[in-house]
C-alpha cells in the first residue's frame, strides 16, 4: 500500500506538467513566438519563388528562417503581386506550431474593379500537436480603427480546417528543400 501511495504522489505533480491552462498555454505560445520575431535577424534565411508557368509571374514567395541548428523556425508565404495573402508559421522547438493568416484586398491605384476593402486576420494556436485555440478579426472600409485595436473574435473549427492547415504546413516545408 505504502508503494502504491508513494507512486501516486510522485504520478501527481508529473502529470502537472502536462495539464497547462488556457492562459499558460497562451503565455507559452506568445512567448515563442516573440522569441523567433525578436531573434529574426540572427536565423539564417532563404527564400524559394514560386512561378509554375515562365511567362507569368510568380505565383507564391516562400520565405523561410533556419536556426543555428538548420531546424525551420518561420515560413512566411505571400501571394499576389501586392502580397495581398501572408500567411506565417512558426515552429518551436518542441514542433509545435503557431499558424498566422492574414489577407488583405486593398485594391491598388490601377484596379478596374470596385472591390471592397478589407483585412481579415486568423491565429491558430496549437499545443502538444493540438489545436486549442482559433483566433479572427476582420477590418472593413467603414471600420477606421487599426487592424491591432480590434478585438479578437474566437472562431469554432472543424476537423477539416485543421488537417488543411496541417496539409498546407507540410507543403511549404517541402518548398524549404528547394529554397536557396
Amino acid at each position: 500500500m505504502k508503494k502504491l501511495l508513494f507512486t501516486i504522489a510522485l504520478l501527481i505533480p508529473i502529470s502537472s506538467l502536462f495539464a497547462q491552462t488556457y492562459d499558460e498555454k497562451i503565455s507559452y505560445v506568445r512567448t515563442q513566438f516573440s522569441t523567433i520575431e525578436n531573434n529574426i535577424d540572427n536565423y539564417t534565411y532563404k527564400q524559394y519563388i514560386y512561378q509554375p508557368e515562365e511567362d507569368y509571374p510568380p505565383y507564391a514567395y516562400y520565405d523561410f528562417w533556419f536556426d543555428s541548428n538548420g531546424e525551420l523556425v518561420k515560413i512566411q508565404e505571400s501571394m499576389g503581386e501586392e502580397g495581398y495573402y501572408t500567411e506565417r508559421n512558426y515552429y518551436f522547438d518542441d514542433k509545435n506550431l503557431f499558424f498566422y493568416f492574414s489577407s488583405d484586398n486593398e485594391p491598388g491605384e490601377e484596379s478596374y474593379e470596385e472591390i471592397d476593402y478589407f483585412i481579415t486576420e486568423y491565429r491558430v494556436y496549437f499545443y502538444n500537436g493540438e489545436i486549442f485555440e482559433f483566433l479572427s478579426k476582420y477590418k472593413d472600409e467603414s471600420d477606421k480603427r487599426k487592424i491591432s485595436d480590434i478585438k479578437n473574435e474566437k472562431v469554432e473549427w472543424e476537423p477539416e480546417q485543421i488537417e488543411a492547415i496541417l496539409e498546407l504546413s507540410k507543403e511549404a516545408i517541402e518548398y524549404s528543400k528547394l529554397a536557396e
